[in-house]
This record gives structure tokens, sequence and C-alpha cells, in this order.
């Protein structure tokens, strides 16, 4: 059985990565050398205290879920397009340091690919994104509360420059009482060709259909605003646990296939 390595396999993030690897039949290895693939689920300021140790050159795969990888601009950005390909377009095979994306960004650009919005959209967009506790350091509390950064979030930057779309707002919103999960509301203006998106059925979004696993879940109204022209609003539910750790778990069983390594 092929096997992959996760440094922080006892953190949150470890742990969800961990049973998405069971899931699809990868070996949680306790050792770096006993693995083809490693998993880096440890703070970002402690990966970034020793990036050298990450990226130096091995013939293993490394995928970054600590944004550390992304704040450097190091590697391929690995949301993928496919079961076999990056989000560039770029084959999974091809690469071997991949940074992750972040659990918000995640469900926007997924969002907007998967609603078929992102060809239509005019301008720049606007993000409020309530996450749940698990998605907040440990050291903070609250009940319902806005993040501290907000156009300085970092995944800002992985926003705009994974869809070539300027934020022009984006607020987090940390809930304390969920557990898990996402609701990503994107807003903004669109083309003439959106009115003719298919309508969707409606129903209202619950983070609980997504909880606990890698889905990704949109509801989307187009309209013909009669001053602003055509508007779109999007809502985004998934797991901010389970998503990036199914994808990043997704990656390295794609370069162990592709690398002939699975």
């Amino acid at each position: 059985m092929a096997s992959v390595y996760i440094a922080g396999a006892g953190g949150r993030v470890g742990r969800a990565a961990a049973a998405q690897a069971g899931a699809v039949g990868l070996d949680v290895a306790a050792s770096p050398d006993a693995a083809a693939a490693w998993l880096i689920a440890l703070p970002r300021t402690v990966v970034e205290a020793d990036l050298a140790h990450w990226t130096t050159a091995r013939d293993v795969a490394v995928v970054d879920l600590s944004g550390a990888f992304k704040a450097r601009g190091v590697g391929s950005y690995a949301l993928l397009a496919d079961d076999r390909r990056v989000w560039s377009g770029e084959p999974v095979g091809a690469g071997r340091l991949f940074a992750n994306p972040g659990c918000i960004a995640g469900a926007v650009i997924a969002g907007l690919a998967h609603s078929g919005l992102r060809a239509h959209v005019t301008g720049g967009v606007h993000v409020t994104a309530v996450t749940a506790g698990s998605a907040a350091k440990a050291s903070t509390r609250g009940t319902v509360r806005t993040g501290h950064l907000w156009w300085t979030h970092p995944h800002v930057a992985e926003i705009e420059q994974a869809l070539g779309l300027a934020c022009a707002s984006f607020v987090p919103v940390v809930d304390y009482g969920l557990t898990t999960g996402i609701v990503a509301t994107i807003s903004g203006t669109a083309s003439a060709e959106a009115l003719a998106l298919p309508a969707d059925a409606g129903d209202a979004i619950d983070v609980a259909q997504v909880q606990h696993t890698a889905a990704v879940r949109w509801h989307r109204r187009v309209r013909a605003h009669p001053t602003l022209g055509v508007t779109f609003t999007l809502v985004v539910a998934l797991d901010n646990l389970v998503f990036p750790a199914a994808n990043a778990v997704a990656v390295a069983a794609a370069w162990l296939t592709a690398r002939g390594r699975r």
C-alpha cells in the first residue's frame, strides 16, 4: 500500500488529512522516510521557520496545508481542477511541491467555478465568509465576531491570483458555536450572458449538509438590476477541515499514481 507522511498528524487538520488518506486507501506512515508523499499540517510559522527542510529537492511530493508555500510563492497552487490537473491546468505529476488551497479561498474559487459564474464576472467580487471556530486560532475566543484581517487576509491574495479577479471587499466572520463548516457569500456584477444560466432550486443552504464531507454546495442568483446592470449573489458551503484535507490527499494520490508509486 502506498504511504503518506503527515507532519502534524495529531492536530485537527492532520487528523482530517489522516481520515481522508485512509478513505482512499493510503497508509499513514509514522516516518517521512517511509513515505513518497508528505502532507504538512503544521502552523504556518513553524513551516516558514524551516522552509528549506520541506522544499529541498528529493523524490517526494510535498503538499503544504499551512499556507507557508502560498505566502512564499513555493510550488504549484494545488486546488484540483480535476483528478489529474491542478488549478493552472498543469498535470499533478509534473510538479513536486504543492500549495494547498485555504478554506475560504477554496469556497470562493470552487464555488465560482462550479456555479458557472466565473466566466461572466465583471469587476471585483465582494466576499463575506462565516467560518466555524475550528478555522480560527486555538488561542482566540468569542461568540460570533469578525476576524482581525480583512483585505490583508492571506486568502484575499489567493483568490485574486487564482481567479484574476479583485476582491472589492472581504470580511471573515468566526462563529465559535459552529464546530466545522463555512458559508461564504460572493457577490458582484456580471455580463448579460449570466442571465442565461439555469435557475437553481432556491433551497436554503444548511452547513450541516456538508459537514464531515468534501462536498461543495452552492446556490446562485442572477438578476438584471434596474440601475446596476446584471448582478449576482452566490452562496457556497463546505467543511473547512475536510475539504482542504481531501484536496491535499487527492493531490498526493494523483502524484503517486502519475509517478508510478501507487
